[in-house]
C-alpha cells in the first residue's frame, strides 16, 4: 500500500439483537374484532340518533318543499339551457359577422392599392350615425322575430300536449 494512504473501512457495528414477536392475544381474534367493530358501530348511531332534523319542517311539509324545489330547478334549467342555446347562436353570428368585416377591409385595402394612396373616403358622422341606427334595428327585429317563432312553437307544442294530456 502506498504510504499515508488509508483503507475506507468502517468498523463494524455489533448485530442488533432480532426483536421478539408478540405473542397473540388470549382470546379468539375474530371475538376481539366483533366487539372492537360493535363499540365503533354503537358510538356511530348514537351520534345520528340523536340528531334532530336541522329545518324544522314535519315529514310531509319536507317532501312539499323538496318536490317544490326540484320544480324550480327544473324550470332554471330550461331557462339555462335557452340562455346557452341563444348564447352558442350568438358567438356563431358574431364570428360571421367578424368574418365578413375582414373580408371587406381586405377588399377596401385591395381596391385603394389598386387606385393609389389618395383614394381614401371617409365616412360622414351623420352616415355612420344612421347606418348604425339602421343595423341596431335590423338585429333587434331579427331577434324579435325569432322569439315570436319559438313562442309560436311552444304555444302550438303545449296545446297539443294538453289535448293529448286531456283525452
Amino acid at each position: 500500500m502506498p504510504e499515508g494512504f488509508k483503507p475506507n473501512v468502517q468498523p463494524v457495528q455489533p448485530v442488533q439483537p432480532v426483536p421478539k414477536v408478540p405473542k397473540p392475544p388470549l382470546k379468539d381474534l375474530k371475538s376481539v374484532i366483533t366487539t372492537a367493530t360493535k363499540k365503533l358501530s354503537d358510538k356511530k348511531t348514537s351520534k345520528t340518533a340523536s340528531k334532530a332534523p336541522k329545518s324544522g319542517l314535519s315529514r310531509k311539509e319536507a317532501i312539499e318543499e323538496v318536490d317544490k324545489l326540484q320544480k324550480q330547478i327544473l324550470a332554471l334549467q330550461t331557462v339555462k339551457e335557452f340562455l346557452k342555446s341563444s348564447y352558442d347562436n350568438s358567438i356563431a353570428k358574431y364570428w360571421e359577422t367578424e368574418g365578413q368585416i375582414t373580408e371587406f377591409q381586405e377588399r377596401v385595402q385591395n381596391l385603394q392599392d389598386e387606385l393609389g394612396e389618395g383614394v381614401v373616403n371617409v365616412i360622414d358622422d351623420e352616415d355612420a350615425r344612421r347606418l348604425m341606427a339602421q343595423a341596431a334595428l335590423k338585429s333587434c327585429q331579427d331577434a324579435l322575430a325569432q322569439l315570436q317563432e319559438k313562442q309560436a312553437g311552444k304555444g302550438s307544442e303545449g296545446k297539443a300536449k294538453f289535448l293529448h294530456e286531456s283525452t
